[in-house]
């Protein structure tokens, strides 16, 4: 699923915050990174944050290519 994937590339891509804080985990009320990622950030915000990440990363592709790419590999 492309939101997996959006997770999966803003927890890899933001250094702060630091979505894998345990402390800002918990507060949260929530018991994962994903969870606390899903919980902050409305949907189109995390497709916004991701396709961001992307591009500051050299990836200036279209996002469903990258996404397709990384399914295929």
């Amino acid at each position: 699923k492309t939101s997996i994937m959006h997770t999966e590339i803003i927890l890899a891509g933001c250094t702060e915050p630091n979505f894998r804080d345990e402390g800002s985990i918990s507060k949260m009320g929530v018991s994962t990174p994903e969870a606390f990622i899903n919980k902050i950030l409305l949907p189109g915000e995390k497709a916004d944050l991701a396709t961001e990440i992307l591009k500051l990363s050299g990836y200036d592709d279209d996002e469903n290519e990258v996404v397709q790419e990384a399914k295929n590999s």
